[in-house]
């Protein structure tokens, strides 16, 4: 019996450290923008689908994605669009001057690199280097650093920001604020459900930028929050456990018909 019970033992942890290799339909919410020593928020307005400067509040815009992901030990891969936005727009009110409005049409991110690591007993899926969000007027954030990034994919689509009104904004740092093609850092983590048909994540990502007045870096920094659904079905047990499972039962019958004899 003891035999039988380290058999089961061994085959419900392989099944349990298999690779996966799924691909997921994603949707998710821009959470938080803020280029540091221009705007923080809420001195800055992100609209769905408005196109003039506006104060009315923030409605932070939807994304959809697909990725392609594989685990296999501690490591893994990630690949495909990170996000797909709608059409939305940044009302500024900056601390260089005046107000302006950066329209973004259509911004399409996808993957571009980065170390995955992978934590089995967690279910727990990172890509980059750990960075957190901050939404105050400080200098600290470019101190962090990742080895991931997004790339701007005009191939799928994606086109440019533009910039309009009286702020600096749009002289000169436009190009760091929300309409530069690239994320320079980028880290995410996410975690799986017991079968890997869903998952639930964050990510950070910053924009790196040039210098503004008083001395900060004027780097553009994202949060985002999304959910993940396998395109897949569901993954049967694998064959090897099942001829397993039926090789331990048939061991307990001919043990139980020795003991009767």
């Amino acid at each position: 019996m003891k035999i039988m019970k380290s058999l089961l033992a061994v085959s419900i942890l392989a099944a349990a450290s298999q690779s996966h290799a799924v691909v997921y339909n994603v949707t998710g919410t821009l959470g938080g923008v803020n280029t540091i020593g221009a705007t923080v928020n809420p001195g800055l307005y992100v609209h769905t689908g408005t196109t003039g400067y506006s104060t009315s509040g923030v409605t932070w815009p939807t994304f959809t994605g697909a990725w392609d992901i594989s685990t296999s030990g501690s490591s893994g891969s990630i690949a495909g669009i990170f996000a797909d936005f709608v059409q939305y727009s940044t009302s500024v009110s900056a601390g260089i001057g005046g107000t302006a409005v950066v329209n973004q049409p259509n911004l399409v991110y996808s993957f571009n690199g980065g170390t995955v690591t992978y934590n089995a007993a967690t279910r727990t899926f990172t890509l980059g280097q750990s960075m957190v969000y901050s939404n105050t007027d400080s200098s600290i954030p470019a101190s962090q650093t990742s080895d991931a990034t997004l790339k701007f994919d005009t191939a799928a689509g994606a086109i440019a920001g533009t910039c309009s009104g009286s702020s600096l904004v749009c002289g000169g740092q436009s190009s760091q604020f929300l309409a530069k093609p690239n994320l320079e850092k980028f880290y995410l983590t996410l975690t799986f459900s017991s079968d890997f048909s869903t998952f639930s994540g964050t990510a950070v990502g910053s924009d790196v930028g040039g210098p503004v007045p008083g001395g900060k870096t004027g780097d553009t920094w994202y949060t985002w929050s999304f959910n993940g659904v396998s395109t897949a079905p569901a993954v049967p047990v694998p064959a090897a456990a099942w001829l397993l499972g039926s090789g331990l039962v048939g061991l307990a019958g001919v043990a139980r018909r020795r003991r009767a004899a």
